[in-house]
């Protein structure tokens, strides 16, 4: 099994290509695709003050879209 690095968008891409080819993706599994990078992205631009935030916290536990109860 190889690791891949994910450090940049192609990287990224270049995984994602070798899980699947995206394009062929049902709508469900697109839209899960577009919430999982606005999460990132909604992570990756927050300050160290904004994550010390208990609303920040609980949107990131409870209300993301990379992860919840029964996935």
């Amino acid at each position: 099994m190889t690791i891949a690095s994910l450090r940049t968008d192609d990287e990224l891409r270049a995984a994602c290509e070798r899980v699947s080819r995206t394009e062929e993706w049902g709508a469900a599994r697109q839209q899960w695709l577009s919430r999982l990078s606005d999460t990132l992205a909604w992570v990756w631009k927050a300050g160290e003050a904004e994550r010390a935030t208990a609303q920040f916290q609980q949107k990131l536990w409870e209300e993301n879209h990379v992860a919840a109860t029964g996935q």
